[in-house]
């Protein structure tokens, strides 16, 4: 309804009738259309006031909800009310009256109306605070109450059809599946809208690691050679990575529609919600290899994470090694946490991991006490998330010490297969 009026005000700035009955007429439709407008705006706000929004207002707020946009918006409409000189509606055989509201003359109509509009004004710019000041969580409700109305069958049979022409599933064929999965839905244009991301969005998000599980096919394409990189940044505001698993924010996710409803149309939802369910799909069926393989390939794998600790010691940063401190073990704490091979916060089961996989040769002894000191740091958060703060980090050198020492054994850990 608030379009209503806004389209309706703009259409009559360019009529150039100067039929009395067309201009009472029209003020008319346009008080009931404001007066309908501040119902549903005031539901609306009630709404957001109880965490729901059923569907993001298509609207410039920054613009509308300020007054001199109405008051510009009606300056014809006032200009012909004045031109009337307080006409009394009697004179024109009208009684008219709307929920309480009875003018007597085109005065009081016209004061009518930019009295609503001055409402709606108002009730825009709470809707504007409200949706601004909203927890993620507001947003994370909005995705999944979205996605409820999403029919899922074509996802799930594909994804079928896919499972049974692939053979034998396996870890690598599910990350492949999965890159061309995203490769399409990029392709198709959907995060056109967002904004540009930042440098330090670029320095976060490990595109090479993935295009090592894009099919060469892709790559070569020139729109993969142009776009991808820039995209994936962009998608990745939108999910996170434990390892080799993709794990949805769907508050992100959600935020990012409710900002660009306008822009995004009925395909562009279809294909975030196909999107959304075939990885979840994906993510079932690599979680279940995980759980099998864990029991049977778990000495193999602490072996080769015991290798990779050897080789992080060997690592050279000039003339002395780069591992060189005893708190640099909270950076193979955080990178085999953020992989999924230790728990977060688990410092007893870390200790007794840690004690396990330990090459016999280390540059640092290791300490529980130490390690535990991480969570006073930056550093407790996943790797991905570290930023230096002067505050916090106080000088940079032993800052961009340990960030070199996790990229290193992530690195390490990745070309062993981990």
């Amino acid at each position: 309804m608030i379009l209503a009026l806004d389209d309706g005000l703009s259409v009559y700035c360019s009529v150039n009738r100067n039929f009395v009955s067309i201009k009472l007429s029209f003020s008319q439709c346009t008080y009931m259309t404001a007066t309908t407008a501040v119902e549903e705006l005031m539901a609306y706000i009630a709404d957001l006031d109880r965490d729901i929004c059923r569907e993001p207002l298509c609207l410039d707020l920054d613009e509308m909800a300020g007054e001199d946009y109405w008051m510009r918006k009606l300056a014809k409409l006032r200009s012909d009310m004045e031109e009337l000189d307080g006409l009394e509606l009697l004179q024109h055989d009208l009684v008219w009256g709307y929920k309480g509201f009875f003018p007597k003359s085109t005065t009081e109509l016209y004061r009518g109306i930019e009295q609503k509009a001055r409402e709606v004004a108002g009730l825009l710019d709470q809707v504007l605070q409200k949706t601004s000041e909203k927890h993620l969580s507001f947003y994370d409700m909005f995705y999944r109450d979205q996605r409820a109305q999403y029919n899922d069958e074509k996802a799930v049979a594909d994804f079928k059809n896919w499972l049974r022409s692939s053979g034998i599933p396996s870890l690598d064929k599910f990350k492949t599946f999965r890159a061309e999965e995203i490769i399409r839905f990029l392709k198709g244009g959907t995060l056109e809208c967002a904004s540009e991301p930042s440098v330090e969005e670029w320095e976060k998000v490990n595109v090479e690691r993935f295009k090592r599980q894009v099919p060469l096919s892709c790559q070569e394409e020139e729109w993969f050679r142009k776009c991808f990189d820039r995209l994936f940044v962009i998608f990745n505001r939108t999910v996170s990575w434990e390892g080799d698993i993709l794990v949805p924010n769907y508050a992100c996710a959600g935020l990012f529609i409710f900002q660009h409803w306008d822009q995004l149309t009925e395909k562009d939802i279809q294909a975030i919600f196909y999107l959304d369910k075939t990885l979840e799909l994906i993510h079932q069926e690599m979680v279940m290899i995980l759980s099998n393989g864990k029991s049977d390939n778990t000495a193999s794998v602490e072996d080769r994470i015991r290798r990779c600790i050897a080789l992080l010691m060997a690592e050279r940063l000039g003339d002395e090694p780069l591992f060189n401190q005893q708190n640099h073990w909270q950076a193979v704490y955080r990178i085999l946490v953020d992989k999924g091979y230790c728990s977060d916060s688990d410092f007893d089961g870390f200790d007794a991991f840690i004690r396990r996989v330990m090459p016999e040769k280390v540059n640092k002894p290791y300490s529980k006490g130490s390690l535990k000191q991480i969570s006073q740091t930056d550093f407790v958060r996943p790797f991905n998330e570290w930023k230096y703060d002067v505050l916090t980090s106080k000088t940079r050198k032993p800052y961009d010490r340990m960030v070199a020492v996790a990229r290193r054994f992530l690195e390490i850990l990745e070309e062993n297969g981990l």
